[in-house]
């Protein structure tokens, strides 16, 4: 995955800003270790990151609304979940 400079410098100002940012991903938690690497290679600030748990088939939408339901603000790259947090969501 190619990181977005783009975002990552709005993920700065936020987090410099006193925003808490929360990752969210479909992907399974059992790549925990490998994702928490990329996003500190890549020097993108967090405070949370929510993945897919062990045994959770669910759609990415069904997870997706759950993971991000207390978000403010949603980055998210897929227009139905943009279209799910209409007025919450910047498509990237």
């Amino acid at each position: 995955m190619r990181p977005r400079s783009d975002v990552i410098s709005v993920l700065r100002m936020l987090s410099k800003a006193g925003m808490k940012i929360m990752i969210v991903t479909a992907r399974p938690d059992v790549y925990r270790a490998d994702t928490e690497w990329w996003l500190r290679r890549q020097a993108i600030p967090y405070h949370t990151l929510r993945m897919r748990g062990q045994g959770d088939n669910r759609p990415d939408s069904a997870l997706r609304a759950e993971q991000a339901a207390d978000a403010s603000v949603l980055f998210d790259d897929k227009p139905d979940n943009c279209a799910r947090f209409a007025g919450r969501c910047v498509r990237v």
